[in-house]
């Protein structure tokens, strides 16, 4: 059962291809329904919407990061060719997992009432719809919570192809059944009942996949007291950091229904779905990396990982900044298209500040999951403490100052953060490459973007721009755009000499032999 060995790079590039097509139909989907959820439900109850979905970053702490955990010790016993080992590490996730979801569906239950006066401010019969949506809610995440613990074996066997087709196929499902419900003149508990469906189908193909992927794979759940002490030292600083990732997200939201309004908490959550979809992108992408660093970790190849980490983190930057540029260009008739013309007044600003902020925060997009995959998850734990407290203290600031226009500000803490720390990761994480392409390769893109997004915020303030009014229109300056972005990109590349030094690097990580000498 163990992997392959000369065709990890292959299947780590298929894995990519698959994880990134699917996150753009789901962000496409989502893209779509925003729309129609603020003009059904009203951008006070999707804001609402939007807080208890938020909920989810919370409700992580509970699994203590067991599913990561196992996923990394997987990968790395399927490095050794230890069958038995891995089999034990996944069954005593699985044990974990049902543990979990018992407890905290059973916190949710006491606390709904709670939840619905503090968090979502909710009064009167408002209250009593908020409890039962919380009610919904929770059942849709127990589903939720088991389909990731099944989910662990065959992304510690790098099988994404079937991981993200069933996960992102339940998002793209939840979507459709919500716009079903609102289209029949359902409400908020309506749309949260929906996402029942879609989980219980999840489950099920998790299951018929593991047992056609791994055949012989027991599904019944064990704890081993090995397994718990070692994933539990692993998880502990994981699940700290999931969740105060998820917090930094959670806390724009709750300041911004505190000190703005709830209003201004849906037109956020539309920009996040923006944002989000971007990042979902490159995050889902570098996702199926962390078994593959597992993985070589497992074998002591420590090179081959500091090279599949620069490899990647230049390519995700790059796209990434293909995603963000033309939106920072043409944000005002994106928005104008998108949620309309009142709408976009109010949520622009905020737009611009969270996408030059995702533009900088591109560098970061394998940062996370090549620390999951080495095991350093108290590392991560600390970064994202450090933004809850910058997000904190920016809001703190930014809000009360400029209302909704400073919307966004505490994302350009985060990105400043995580730049910071990739500085950090060159001679405390990786083999110490060479610092002109190190830093070519980690922030070469990225600096480039943020170039062209001042440039064209100084032609749009101008008003220089011809009139976007068409979908049509909008999405061929876009392009446009974007294959301008990646013509400099490689044009400054061949300027500084680092397309030689980045073939070396992909050579490296696939495995192939590298010729001539190593660079100095």
């Amino acid at each position: 059962m163990g992997t392959d060995v000369p065709s990890l790079g292959r299947r780590a590039i298929s894995n990519a291809g698959w994880a990134g097509t699917c996150r753009v139909l789901t962000g496409i989907v989502s893209l779509i329904t925003v729309p129609v959820f603020i003009n059904r439900l009203g951008a006070t109850s999707y804001g609402v919407y939007v807080l208890i979905q938020s909920l989810l970053g919370v409700t992580g702490l509970f699994n203590l990061g067991f599913g990561e955990a196992a996923i990394k010790f997987v990968a790395e016993a399927d490095g050794r060719g230890d069958t038995p080992k891995m089999m034990r590490y996944f069954r005593n996730t699985l044990a974990v997992s049902l543990v979990v979801t018992a407890v905290v569906f059973a916190l949710l239950l006491l606390f709904a009432g709670i939840l619905s006066g503090s968090l979502l401010r909710a009064q009167g019969q408002e209250k009593e719809v908020a409890v039962i949506a919380l009610t919904w809610f929770g059942v849709a995440w127990m589903g939720r919570n088991i389909n990731g613990a099944l989910s662990t074996l065959l992304a510690a066997k790098q099988r994404y192809d079937r991981v993200v087709m069933i996960r992102e196929g339940a998002i793209v499902l939840d979507r459709v059944l919500s716009l079903t419900v609102l289209t029949f003149g359902g409400g908020l508990v309506a749309v949260f009942q929906s996402q029942i469906v879609s989980q219980l189908i999840s489950g099920v193909l998790f299951v018929a996949s593991t047992r056609q992927i791994v055949p012989g794979a027991s599904l019944i759940p064990r704890f081993d007291a090995e397994c718990l002490a070692q994933s539990f030292r692993f998880g502990v600083w994981q699940a700290l950091a999931s969740v105060f990732y998820e917090m930094s997200n959670s806390v724009d939201r709750w300041m911004i229904g505190a000190l703005v309004s709830t209003r201004a908490v849906g037109y956020y959550g539309a920009i996040q779905v923006v944002t989000n979809g971007l990042w979902g992108i490159l995050s889902g992408l570098a996702s199926v990396l962390i078994p593959t660093f597992s993985y070589l970790q497992g074998r002591g190849e420590e090179g081959r990982s500091t090279s599949a980490f620069m490899t990647a983190t230049w390519l995700l930057g790059l796209v990434g900044t293909l995603l963000t540029v033309p939106l920072v260009w043409y944000g005002r008739p994106f928005l104008r298209l998108w949620i309309g013309a009142a709408a976009a007044q109010d949520a622009y600003v905020a737009l611009v500040l969270s996408l030059v902020a995702q533009t900088l925060l591109n560098a970061a997009a394998a940062q996370v999951c090549f620390l999951i995959g080495t095991g350093r998850t108290a590392w991560m734990a600390r970064i994202a403490l450090a933004n809850i407290v910058l997000t904190t203290a920016i809001n703190g600031i930014a809000l009360p100052v400029w209302g909704m226009d400073g919307m966004g500000a505490s994302r350009i803490g985060v990105a400043l953060c995580a730049a910071f720390n990739l500085l950090l990761m060159r001679s405390h994480a990786l083999e110490s490459p060479p610092r002109r392409i190190y830093f070519g390769a980690i922030f070469g893109p990225s600096a480039i973007g943020l170039v062209c997004s001042g440039i064209g915020l100084a032609v749009s303030r101008q008003n220089l721009w011809f009139d976007i009014n068409t979908w049509g229109w909008l999405a061929l300056a876009a392009t446009l755009t974007a294959l301008g972005v990646a013509g400099l990109n490689l044009f400054v590349g061949h300027l500084m000499g680092d397309q030689a030094s980045r073939l070396r690097q992909l050579r490296r990580t696939l495995g192939w032999p590298v010729p001539g000498p190593a660079p100095s």
